[in-house]
């Protein structure tokens, strides 16, 4: 009699450990399979980010396309240029307004 119940205990355990490894199994493969297509992606993005970034870097030591770059836009220029001329007429007027009083 003890020696079936030892059995029956020893198979109540297997089929408890079964159990628990089919469990473990399938969180871990269900972590694989989040985790994979992640550290693909995560691959890619970071080759593609370093390969972006030495090519915006090659284009701006190029001097030609600094000064190209660098280069104001006429619009501002010509706005610049205007403000300035307006700030001297402006300063003018001022230092006659001064001296008539």
């Amino acid at each position: 009699m003890k020696r079936t119940m030892m059995k029956s205990l020893k198979k109540e355990n297997i089929r408890k450990i079964k159990a628990l490894l089919e469990l473990y199994s399938g969180i871990i493969k269900n972590q694989l399979m989040d985790i994979v297509p992640k550290t693909i992606m995560s691959f890619m993005v970071y080759g593609f980010k370093e390969d972006l970034h030495k090519g915006l870097i090659q284009r701006l030591v190029d001097q030609q396309k600094i000064n190209e770059l660098m280069k104001e836009d006429p619009f501002i220029e010509e706005k610049r240029d205007r403000a300035t001329k307006m700030l001297r007429a402006l300063e003018q007027a001022d230092a006659i307004t001064c001296t008539l009083d």
